[in-house]
């Protein structure tokens, strides 16, 4: 059995005028921020890692070619 004030939440929610939504709503664009700094961050060291790697292997090829 439902009571009144359930009911009355339930219709808040049904309508779009709970709060909550209206917080979700500033969230997401700010995950999706977040999600983006950090997806740069990643790439930035995958980057590094490679070069460093790559100038790494180029010096010791030229080191034992001779």
């Amino acid at each position: 059995m439902v009571s009144a004030s359930c009911g009355s939440v339930v219709t808040k929610v049904a309508h779009g005028s709970s709060h909550y939504i209206g917080k979700a709503s500033h969230t997401i664009p700010e995950a999706i921020g977040i999600a983006s700094f950090v997806i740069l961050i990643i790439a930035c060291i995958r980057i590094s890692l490679f070069v460093m790697v790559t100038l790494f292997w180029a010096k010791r090829v030229a080191c034992h070619s001779y």
